[in-house]
């Protein structure tokens, strides 16, 4: 994890070097999200093809941006981009676009994101990236100590036996794991 970001993950750190496996990783679990806020907008299906596009550019482009600012979240940044994109679009459609304009645009990308917990489609995406990003950071063996244990309910000793190292060395692994993937789920999440 960097150390100049505590909140922020292997993934992004991936990101930042340009990482195409990681990106397509990110669009996986932000394009629902992306979908979602562009919504009340009611753009036709070329302008919301176009601000989704573009926000993914801008994403890829930009993520320097989101590393220099501290105590911003990552769903911040992005909604953040997806507002900048929408606006953009509206001035190219429209030469002059009014600040009221902008900031009814504003308002329709800044719904509370208290739904965004409640839907479980989101928190499975959410959790389903953690775990791929957690992964990537351990062995297998580390990996299938924590999977077993915790996701298919196995004794650690059971675990140990098959993986030929001590139950402490199982318990080691498993926590090692959960904090990692504690660290990310309050990324994602």
């Amino acid at each position: 994890m960097s150390s100049s970001h505590p909140t922020s993950s292997e993934l992004l750190v991936r990101l930042q070097a340009l990482d195409q496996e990681a990106f397509h990783l990110l669009v996986l679990w932000a394009s629902p999200l992306v979908s979602r806020w562009l919504q009340p907008l009611e753009l036709s299906v070329a302008d919301f093809d176009e601000v989704f596009q573009e926000t993914f550019l801008s994403v890829h482009s930009k993520f320097d941006t989101y590393q220099q600012a501290p105590g911003v979240s990552f769903r911040q940044w992005l909604r953040t981009l997806v507002q900048h994109q929408a606006i953009e679009l509206q001035r190219k459609r429209q030469q002059n676009l009014t600040d009221s304009q902008c900031a009814e645009i504003a308002k329709c990308l800044a719904h509370d994101d208290a739904d965004y917990a409640e839907n479980e489609s989101d928190v499975r995406r959410s959790i389903w990236l953690a775990c791929r990003v957690t992964e990537a950071q351990f062995s297998p063996s580390v990996w299938q100590a924590f999977w077993q244990t915790s996701v298919l309910s196995k004794s650690t000793a059971e675990v140990a036996s098959s993986l030929g190292v001590s139950p402490v060395a199982v318990r080691k692994y498993k926590s090692r794991v959960l904090a990692a993937l504690r660290a990310e789920l309050a990324f994602w999440g």
